[in-house]
């Protein structure tokens, strides 16, 4: 990327402004053609979910104005009442839903393993419980956003259907929201729900996050809870190595270092050649598997997200102008001049990375960051000489490994035009059941909804039989994910699915590589004691900020990784620049960007 001339003096700092900056003054200029800029953003996917939003179609303040006195007249009491459409609603909570069928038109972005969403035998046993039956209106992952975008952008009502089950970036549901071609949820999560409820009233952060600006709401999100991904800045060591060369697991950011000097140095992988060991590795297109993750969090607070946005004592910082940063640049400034770390690690692929992990002369890396260890197949035996390590201790005493906090992403959203916005809030608030009470009293009746049938997707837990914890399961799964089946969905619905639930699955106890279980168990052990929580929650912007917001993020983020990498390979002095480095930052926007965040996540938490 080309950087707008800071020091004459400098060659890191001078060359023209980039071109391939974003700048959006000529998307500000076609906010007026507010369907183009839906369309146009919509393409996108979002940039940021956090932050990304779009114009849409104008309604009409007298079409505005009808939907709003219609809702008004659906929101019921949260009793049984009758609706006056020819059935009577059950109070919330309670099945069927309805006394009488009523049909919802969905969209949904079809899973390829699923045969047939009409005849799933999920789908079939959810209308059986709710008398709800689902028309659906499916297109592949491949098209679905394309389509969906151009169904909302038209607000034909001939053509929309009345429940979106479908992912779309927060910020073009939102706008559609406000505009009223979608429906504010909120009276109807406080008229119709149970489960939604008990999920807001059980963290008012999460409640807070799923609020416009406008205090409205306009979508649910799936609800995921799993214990390993809440922590997935992971460090893989292998373990065979450390005690070939009768080495203990490091815990300090220098005892570390020793480790990889060690691993160089020494034929640590046994195969007769001291040269071909590579220490560290980090890589793209795995699971947080690239720089900077794990090992910055020695020196600064470094959550997982590329926008390294945070939150202490109320105040939205960004990581990467901390004198924490910096020092931990020196670090792996140290590891690349050293040959302690691939000097490929701001590039490499997956694929490469394998080749290193399956070299014909044996595995040739050390050590390796992921949530997963996602270098070698589960068949690989080496894999089993791979163990994560905790948190390492850094200079200035940080130990910490940072909270991913759980961040509703539109998952549900019901068309201005939908008949029956009191069912179809009802039937979503139905798939947020929390049936782990029903599990542990032996009713396992919803698993019919979560895994499809009984003895073909699932099966009660056989005497002996463990979870996660050691402690009785009560179920387990029959079938693979990636195979074709038609019993139940692969969780393209909502879902309320808490860390409990994997604890309560039966896992094998055999001789294979059970990921699950080694995730779950090294999380508990080695990341969970050290976890640390300054999580920016997810923010809702007006138009004009989120797209400025669009602009500042995407050329900040570009030109601190481009600076990272320039001051780890020695093309920029981490002393003799860095004040141009955070000269630029302000010159790019940053104090814009924090303005305007800070200003979002005070209004949100207020």
């Amino acid at each position: 990327m080309c950087l707008n001339s800071m020091d004459e003096n400098s060659d890191v700092f001078s060359t023209a402004k980039a071109d391939n900056r974003i700048n959006l003054k000529e998307v500000f200029v076609m906010k007026n053609l507010k369907k183009i800029m839906i369309i146009f953003l919509a393409f996108l996917l979002c940039i940021s979910t956090l932050f990304t939003a779009c114009g849409g179609q104008t309604t009409t303040s007298d079409k505005s104005g009808q939907k709003e006195e219609q809702n008004e007249k659906q929101i019921g009491t949260g009793e049984k009442s009758d609706t006056g459409k020819g059935y009577t609603i059950s109070p919330p909570g309670q099945f069927p839903i309805v006394d009488k069928p009523v049909t919802l038109k969905v969209f949904q972005s079809a899973h390829p393993n699923v045969e047939n969403y009409s005849t799933n035998h999920a789908v079939k046993w959810l209308e059986q419980k709710t008398n709800v039956h689902i028309e659906w209106m499916l297109a592949s992952a491949a098209d679905a956003s394309q389509k969906l975008t151009l169904l909302l952008a038209a607000n034909a009502k001939s053509d929309m259907p009345d429940v979106f089950l479908t992912g779309l970036g927060r910020g073009i549901v939102e706008a559609y929201g406000v505009q009223g071609v979608l429906m504010d949820l909120t009276s109807l999560i406080d008229n119709y729900t149970v489960n939604i409820k008990k999920l807001f009233a059980e963290n008012e952060k999460i409640a807070a996050m799923y609020k416009c600006y406008d205090g409205k709401i306009y979508f649910l999100a799936r609800y995921y809870e799993t214990v390993h991904v809440r922590h997935s800045q992971k460090m893989w060591m292998n373990m065979k190595w450390l005690e070939r060369l009768g080495l203990k697991v490091p815990e300090t950011i220098d005892e570390f270092y020793n480790v990889l000097k060690a691993f160089k140095e020494n034929d640590a992988n046994g195969n007769g050649d001291p040269n071909d060991e590579i220490p560290y590795i980090a890589y793209q297109g795995g699971y947080n598997a690239g720089l900077p993750n794990y090992i910055m969090n020695a020196f600064v607070y470094n959550p997982v997200s590329n926008s390294k946005l945070y939150v202490e004592n109320g105040e939205v910082k960004v990581t990467y102008t901390q004198d924490g940063w910096r020092e931990g640049l020196r670090f792996y400034k140290r590891l690349y001049e050293e040959k302690l770390m691939d000097n490929e690690s701001f590039s490499m692929t997956l694929e490469q990375a394998k080749a290193l992990a399956a070299a014909p002369t044996g595995n040739r890396v050390g050590t390796v960051v992921g949530g997963t260890i996602g270098i070698f197949n589960m068949s690989d035996p080496t894999i089993f000489e791979f163990e994560t390590i905790p948190p390492l201790k850094g200079p200035t005493g940080l130990k910490q490994s940072p909270l991913e906090f759980w961040q509703p992403s539109p998952f549900f959203f019901i068309s201005s035009y939908c008949e029956h916005p009191e069912v179809a809030i009802r039937w979503a608030d139905a798939q947020f059941y929390d049936c782990i009470p029903d599990l542990k009293s032996g009713n396992l009746e919803w698993l019919n909804w979560w895994y499809g049938e009984e003895g073909v997707g699932w099966a009660r837990a056989q005497a002996g039989e463990v979870g996660f914890t050691g402690k009785p399961a009560i179920y387990k799964w029959l079938f693979n994910w990636g195979e074709n089946q038609n019993t139940h969905l692969y969780e393209t619905f909502l879902i309320n699915m808490k860390a409990e639930w994997k604890e309560l699955m039966a896992i094998e106890m055999g001789s294979g590589y059970n990921q699950e279980k080694i995730l779950y168990d090294s999380t508990i052990k080695n990341y969970i004691p050290y976890e640390v929580d300054k999580t920016l929650p997810s923010l809702s912007l007006p138009e004009e900020d989120a797209i400025e917001i669009a602009e500042l993020e995407t050329n900040l983020i570009t030109y601190y990784q481009e600076m990272m990498a320039k001051f780890i390979r020695g093309e920029a002095d981490i002393d003799r620049d860095w004040d141009a480095y955070l000269k630029e930052l302000d010159n790019i926007g940053l104090k814009r960007y924090l303005e305007i965040l800070q200003e979002a996540y005070d209004r949100t938490m207020k």
